[in-house]
């Protein structure tokens, strides 16, 4: 199987919203609704370097994996958003291969450092596990960020 990885078109929109969905607890309703208005300045935008959104596309034209870029101009970092796989294809290496590309393209941009925030709970250990292994370091944890039990880390990766 070929996989390609590609700037995130309108045509994306829906079935990157559908593997977010298969992924309740780290994409609960809340976190989905800010997606829709984060990608249309996106499409909008026309020099791109504020933020960017990937999608890995199968040989049938089928996205099953997304992950983007914000620039937070309040701390001038770029943050790792919407790291998502689609079901049947977690552990193959899109979601690795995604956060490598968006960290090539933020270094190209000049910036050292990228953060992600994730939920720490311990549903969410295989993905913890998995930032980790792909160099992030554990760097905050705000306690019951979201709601109670559901505490906001944020991890750190020097590019």
């Amino acid at each position: 199987m070929k996989l390609e990885v590609r700037m995130l078109q309108a045509q994306h929109q829906t079935s990157v919203l559908d593997i977010m969905a298969k992924h309740e607890f780290q994409f609960p309703s809340f976190i989905r609704e800010q997606y829709p208005s984060r990608w249309r300045s996106f499409l909008e935008e026309k020099e791109k370097s504020k933020s960017c959104y990937l999608v890995m596309i199968d040989d049938d034209e089928n996205v099953i994996g997304h992950a983007g870029y914000i620039l937070r101009e309040v701390t001038n970092l770029f943050e790792i958003v919407g790291v998502a796989t689609r079901n049947d294809q977690v552990r193959k290496g899109i979601g690795s291969l995604l956060i490598t590309t968006i960290c090539k393209k933020v270094g190209e941009l000049g910036h050292k450092e990228i953060v992600l925030h994730t939920l720490d709970h311990e549903q969410n250990q295989a993905a913890l596990a998995f930032y980790e292994r792909l160099g992030f370091r554990r760097i905050n944890l705000e306690m019951d960020y979201y709601f109670a039990g559901y505490h906001r880390l944020t991890l750190l990766k020097s590019l």
